[in-house]
């Protein structure tokens, strides 16, 4: 029985359906524990399966919760998604998970955890960073993979992991092209072209992200720009409002069916307010992006670096 509960931040009118999934590869990583052993974790058509053994006494313990995560670009591995089920009356078990119910081509992380005293387990509801639903893609509490893993520790389940790539790497976008990005003076200049139709949609949406050493590469700044008749456009941000020196990344995205965008207020982790610095939600630049790709916007990313 599907048991999956989120707390609903704000719902993008795009659904999941839109997507659509080639021909998955497969890279696999399986890693055991004493008591859960994964043998095999291969995509078949449109479903991740995962088999495996449990050394766990059925007659005590026969319920493993799992959670997928997906493993961002840059950044933390976040759970989406969390079920349970039981294994056989031998410990055996076969899982097997709807590549719909995810969140479109990339790697992604499994995570198995079974109380071995009783089929007692942890409430999906924390869990929950992203679910879909008829309204489209819902936002609840963002939690890493290694957090749950950590608690699953500390309250003593057993847990087993494995990762699996679900169709190929996403290429660059031909329809946003950034050819220039460096820091003239007191700006940075970004030039570059759009293909999109401009009748439908002229407007681009840009996140810089500063990266610290030994973190994330967090979003700083959010803000917005049309582009030429022709398509092509120069975006000049003032190095006054990044946050001194150091290596940055820059992400544009723009939707090729309109000129409606993410709200940028969810995605500043600090910005400037005056002489003040104003702290709102941290986000990774590489959670960003994927959002993007996820709801159909196209993106082009590159670097810089502010002396």
């Amino acid at each position: 029985m599907k048991r999956t509960m989120t707390a609903v931040f704000f719902t993008f009118p795009l659904l999941m359906s839109v997507l659509s999934y080639p021909s998955p590869s497969v890279s696999a990583k399986e890693e055991t524990s004493a008591l859960i052993h994964i043998h095999e974790t291969r995509v078949t058509g449109d479903r991740i399966v995962i088999a495996g053994h449990s050394d766990i006494n059925p007659d005590t313990s026969s319920y493993l919760q799992y959670y997928v995560g997906k493993i961002y670009d840059g950044t933390l591995s976040m759970c989406i998604l969390c079920d349970g089920f039981h294994t056989d009356g031998e410990g055996d078990f076969i899982l097997s998970i709807p590549i719909a119910d995810l969140k479109g081509n990339g790697r992604y992380k499994i995570v198995l955890e079974q109380n071995p005293s009783s089929n007692a387990i942890l409430p999906p509801k924390h869990w929950m960073a992203i679910s879909k639903s008829k309204e489209g893609i819902l936002f609840g509490d963002i939690t890493s993979m290694g957090e749950i893993e950590n608690l699953a520790l500390t309250v003593d389940m057993a847990i087993a992991k494995t990762e699996v790539l679900v169709g190929t790497p996403h290429k660059p976008s031909s329809r946003i092209i950034i050819t220039d990005t460096r820091q003239i003076g007191d700006r940075v200049i970004v030039k570059g072209k759009s293909k999109i139709d401009r009748s439908k949609s002229n407007f681009i949406q840009y996140y810089i992200g500063k990266h610290y050493p030994g973190t994330l590469t967090n979003c700083i700044l959010a803000d917005s720009f049309t582009v030429a008749p022709n398509g092509s456009f120069k975006l000049s941000i003032p190095v006054s409002s990044l946050r001194g020196p150091g290596n940055y990344e820059i992400a544009l995205e723009q939707n090729p069916a309109g000129n409606k965008i993410l709200p940028p207020s969810h995605w500043i982790a600090f910005r400037k307010s005056g002489d003040k610095i104003v702290f709102g939600d941290i986000s990774s630049m590489g959670e960003i992006a994927n959002l993007a790709l996820t709801v159909g916007m196209e993106l082009a990313r590159t670097t810089f670096t502010v002396k």
